[in-house]
């Protein structure tokens, strides 16, 4: 070996044997380990030193000492087995004193020429001759290998969780540094009589002291499988262009001769493109392959965690959340032991759990408050680990700690992760132990990272959603005890209800003079806008005299409906029938209504009569109803078009208004034209009830916001006076029909459907009118 990489080799050795007494130094196994780092270098050392010096009594104390350090290293070795991977310990103390005794005999022997009788400097080594205290060191490194093999292989089967990996660890560390010094320093000198790497030998042993270092110092280890599994995808990542390169020299010089050639670069940069596509097909493949038949045993991790991360975005029920979030990790881990406890913020009480395999009754909420209070205490939140905190509750006095562990212990619960961890700690998943019975490693806790983040932000959503249901199922509450209350005085309430619905006739009345005044107003100001924009380009009115135009426009769409519906309802419609011409009355919906398809890209089919339609019905009436069914037609309708089509008989006028919208559930069908009803008023309609799981017995109605149903219930009735009817067909994602069906004009006389009442308004409440 040369002397740089023997520098390296030393410095490494001893910066990691002192990371690691550092680490714990009251530790057992960290100081065993030191001391196994030591004797390694005092090894390397006498190694080195007696195969560079040529004095003859020097380098013969040197090969003398190779034994005396070998000696107390087999020796460590063995403690370290033994010690290992939690520095307890199962050893007698006699039998660690005899080992001590019979490794200091050994190394006593190494002093004297009962090991090495003498030397002989020979060019770059020198050659030992021994005596017979040879079998008896043979004897102690046959001890101690053998019980370090032993003690491997019993730790290997006996071991779970943690320390299983730990062991596996130092066997692949033991395995790989064996593999290269057997190859450098045997196979290569001994089969193909190549020397030159024979001094690199001890550098492999970097590998077993380094990967037993991090088994020590780490508590969070990359699983065996998941180093395998990197290793696999690095080797195929290197080996497809390295191969590729080659094959493309082959090609290139067959084909041209040269790579460097116009006509061998041409067909580089094509043979380039082919492998990029190879290249990167061979790629996905692999980690696909690794992932689902290596790494997680049959599951793409990956893909299962984008659908979650999918699937959740758009959820808001906490229960359907919590059966998500449990089914990602009992998917791609095998974990049937599982929770989830959301709490309430404000007051700490537990706002929402589900548990999987896990016994209620033996989770108290004080305990589980102390694992918001240990994460509050440390000002950030972090993954708890039962193996973890067991080294840190062993000697420790952190009493909620220890009341964590305990809990953990309890429930069999191996891990805890929290939600909300970034903005304020509002809930926990508990984790029981996984289908292998393997521990947690870092690659699991890299792959929750993710899904903890996401699952935060949806179960704070679903907290909001939640309290504003709550406080509706309160409201709802409230409102039918004091329904319940209203129903015992419903007799005494009708005569003040007739009150009410001519009090809605004068306040309609009122209330459309402030309306025409401020949609004179209105006019006015766009006047005035239209004639100073040019003046001014600063001005920017238009934006709000059109909002206004709009709430206007609802306003006084709602206040007709409402004050329709109040005369519908107490018979005191009165409609004015005539000979209407059909098409006219479509046209001007058609016009009046276009700017709204044309903002949501909707196209105006219109199909007219074969000849002239005229209906006997009042025609404001009539055009009321056309509007009211195209302006629907459009709110529902996204893509596609919204077609009309006039047809007539002899004695009857049809008018039907199709839409590629969304559709009617054929459940609301017979509902449609009832006062106050909407498709899907609710938020948890019957078929979404039907899907989900409840929070419990009692189902939680939210009302959807948005019209008030009264414009369907004035348009049935209105076509119901004027002597026709509507009929509707619909299919759920493929669009919706009203058919319009009116008696046609057949010569019949102007008239009024309802006499006017005997007295005004005024005379049936009770007022007197002043005269002026």
């Amino acid at each position: 070996m040369q002397i740089l990489p023997l520098i390296i080799l030393i410095c490494t050795l001893l910066a990691i044997g002192i990371v690691v007494l550092r680490n714990d130094y009251k530790s057992k196994l960290n100081r065993v380990f030191f001391g196994l780092t030591f004797f390694l270098i005092l090894w390397i050392l006498s190694n080195f030193l007696s195969n560079t010096l040529q004095d003859y009594y020097l380098v013969l104390w040197l090969n003398r000492s190779i034994f005396i350090t070998t000696s107390f290293l087999f020796w460590s070795l063995n403690l370290l087995s033994i010690y290992y991977p939690d520095g307890k310990g199962n050893i007698k103390p006699l039998a660690l004193r005899l080992g001590l005794i019979f490794t200091i005999l050994i190394s006593l022997l190494g002093f004297s020429s009962l090991i090495v009788q003498k030397v002989e400097i020979v060019s770059g080594f020198s050659n030992i001759t021994f005596g017979d205290g040879i079998y008896l060191y043979l004897g102690h490194f046959l001890l101690n290998f053998g019980l370090f093999i032993r003690n491997i292989y019993i730790l290997l089967r006996r071991s779970k969780g943690l320390e299983k990996i730990k062991a596996q660890y130092l066997f692949i560390g033991l395995i790989l540094s064996s593999l290269g010094a057997i190859v450098t320093n045997l196979l290569l000198p001994l089969f193909f009589e190549y020397f030159d790497l024979s001094n690199f030998g001890p550098l492999f042993l970097i590998l077993f002291i380094g990967s037993v270092a991090y088994s020590i110092v780490k508590h969070r280890l990359f699983g065996v499988r998941y180093l395998i599994a990197q290793l696999l995808t690095m080797l195929i990542a290197v080996a497809i262009p390295f191969a590729f390169f080659y094959l493309a020299l082959f090609i290139l010089n067959v084909m041209w001769g040269t790579v460097y050639s116009t006509n061998a670069m041409l067909s580089g940069i094509i043979l380039s493109i082919v492998f990029l596509q190879i290249s990167s097909a061979i790629n996905k493949f692999s980690q696909r392959v690794i992932q689902e038949k290596f790494l997680y045993e049959g599951t793409n991790a990956l893909e299962t965690r984008d659908n979650y991360v999918k699937v959740i975005s758009t959820e808001v029920k906490i229960d359907r959340l919590a059966t998500y979030t449990l089914d990602i990790f009992r998917r791609v881990f095998g974990i049937s032991r599982q929770g989830i406890i959301v709490f309430n913020v404000t007051d700490e009480t537990i706002f929402f759990k589900n548990f999987r395999g896990i016994n209620e009754k033996y989770i108290e909420g004080d305990k589980l408050l102390d694992i918001i209070h240990f994460w509050n205490t440390l000002k950030y939140s972090t993954i708890l680990i039962r193996e973890e905190l067991a080294h840190r509750v062993i000697g420790g006095s952190n009493r909620r700690l220890k009341s964590i562990y305990d809990f953990m212990v309890q429930n069999k619960i191996e891990v805890i992760l929290p939600l909300n961890r970034k903005v304020q700690i509002n809930g926990i998943i508990l984790l029981g132990e996984k289908r292998t019975s393997q521990a947690y490693t870092s690659e699991n806790f890299q792959y929750m990272e993710p899904v903890i983040s996401e699952a935060s932000n949806a179960f704070g959503r679903s907290v909001l959603y939640s309290e504003v249901e709550n406080f509706n199922v309160v409201l709802k509450r409230k409102v039918n005890e004091q329904t319940k209350q209203l129903s015992e005085k419903i007799q005494e309430l009708e005569a003040l209800r007739r009150r009410e619905r001519d009090m809605m006739d004068i306040m309609g009345h009122e209330l459309r003079t402030p309306l025409s005044i401020i949609r004179i107003s209105i006019g006015l100001l766009q006047e005035k806008y239209n004639k100073r924009k040019e003046k001014d380009k600063n001005l920017d009115y238009e934006m709000y005299i059109s909002r206004m135009r709009e709430a206007l426009d609802r306003e006084t769409r709602l206040l007709e409906a409402m004050l329709n519906s109040t005369k519908i309802e107490s018979e005191k419609m009165e409609l004015h029938l005539e000979k209407v011409r059909v098409d006219s009355i479509v046209k001007d919906a058609m016009l009046a209504l276009g700017g709204k398809a044309q903002k949501k890209g909707l196209q105006f089919i219109y199909e007219p009569p074969s000849k002239t339609a005229y209906v006997y019905a009042d025609s404001v009436r009539l055009g009321e109803v056309i509007d009211n069914l195209v302006l629907n037609a459009i709110k529902y309708t996204e893509k596609g078009s919204i077609s009309i089509k006039v047809s007539r008989t002899e004695e009857k006028i049809t008018v039907s208004i199709s839409d590629t919208g969304i559709g009617i559930p054929a459940a609301d069908l017979k509902h449609l034209g009832e006062k106050f009803y909407r498709v899907g008023q609710y938020s948890n309609d019957e078929e979404n009830r039907k899907k989900r799981q409840t929070l419990d017995e009692k189902q939680i109605f939210l009302v959807k916001p948005g019209g008030t149903g009264l414009g369907l219930y004035v348009s049935f009735n209105l076509v119901k006076l004027m002597g026709g009817d509507i009929r509707v067909e619909s299919t759920v994602g493929k669009g919706s029909t009203f058919t319009l069906t009116l008696p046609a004009y057949i010569n019949q006389p102007d008239t009024h459907s309802r006499k006017k009442a005997e007295k005004d308004l005024f005379t049936r409440l009770g007022f007197t009118r002043k005269r002026s």
